[in-house]
């Protein structure tokens, strides 16, 4: 069964309506849930059959989650679009609505990027909803996003009492046809570029680049928020089937996007970045006001 609640700002609800695309077609959300900051449930999480309908792009690369997920309990994550690098987003009222089908080892999340009235009178944040799924044993569970597998997540036997985990986000990566989620290999990196200065309530969009990576498909890239430190884990999988993979150097970039950022200085343990000499961990700074432009720290590419 598809399972799907319905959140959006209430004030969406007509401008969809008119764009063709219904948010009761799924779940959607503008700002929605604790995972991606706070909005309001319009229908009390009422059971849906159908997710994104076909005037929706499919959209959502990042998942995100404060809990682990226990077999036979509802488990919830959030769906986002990363935003660019350089912060600069512009959408003006478009809801991200979303759906989930749970089918033993499997959960596929389909989110689309829904348009809304044609009228915009600024740019705003990119939408982000929330989906609940539950795990049906504790088999390691398989995350699927818009039909390509993504990650995995371990799960709980049932009756687990779990403790909330340091807030998490997983960029989906590309792991494609050819490659599978279950044979990952964290990567070293060279460069890291990134906004070191920015408000609170920020999610941040990082770049790791390898100038010269391996023949492999981009993974997963995962970032916790643990107290002052914000972990970054690149990673790639091995091409399974018969690439044409001719040698030398591949240029490699993994997106890996934060949670909503609390105010604080955080260091940057991205994992494999590599520096020259004895440089300190990149750090950021979360506060009110700040502003900064995008900043690369690492050897650059070519040298």
């Amino acid at each position: 069964m598809t399972r799907t609640h319905v959140f959006a700002v209430s004030s969406l609800l007509l401008a969809l309506a008119l764009s063709g695309c219904s948010c009761e077609d799924g779940h959607a959300g503008d700002d929605a849930g604790a995972l991606v900051d706070a909005g309001a449930l319009v229908d009390g999480g009422a059971e849906q059959d159908a997710g994104p309908n076909e005037h929706c792009t499919p959209r959502g690369d990042v998942v995100c989650y404060e809990r682990a997920p226990v077999a036979g309990d509802p488990f919830e994550v959030g769906l986002v679009i990363a935003p660019p690098v350089d912060g600069v987003e512009c959408y003006c009222g478009q809801t991200l609505v979303t759906s989930a089908f749970t089918d033993s080892d499997r959960t596929n999340l389909s989110s689309g990027l829904c348009p809304a009235f044609p009228a915009c009178d600024a740019c705003r944040p990119a939408p982000a909803a929330t989906e609940v799924f539950t795990p049906p044993n504790d088999q390691p569970m398989t995350i699927a996003v818009n039909g390509s597998d993504a990650f995995t997540l371990d799960v709980a036997p049932a009756g687990t009492v779990t403790e909330p985990i340091p807030p998490t986000c997983v960029h989906v990566g590309n792991i494609g046809d050819c490659a599978s989620v279950h044979q990952l290999e964290f990567v070293s990196t060279d460069r890291l570029c990134y906004r070191p200065e920015v408000p609170p309530g920020t999610r941040l969009t990082l770049r790791a680049e390898n100038p010269c990576g391996g023949c492999e498909a981009i993974g997963p890239c995962t970032v916790t928020i643990a107290e002052d430190q914000i972990n970054v884990e690149p990673s790639v999988a091995t091409y399974l089937c018969d690439a044409i993979c001719p040698p030398g150097c591949f240029e490699q970039e993994h997106l890996c996007v934060t949670p909503p950022l609390p105010a604080g200085r955080y260091t940057l343990n991205v994992r494999g970045l590599f520096f020259t000499g004895e440089a300190p961990l990149p750090t950021l700074t979360v506060e009110e006001g700040a502003d900064s432009d995008v900043e690369c720290l690492g050897r650059r590419r070519g040298g």
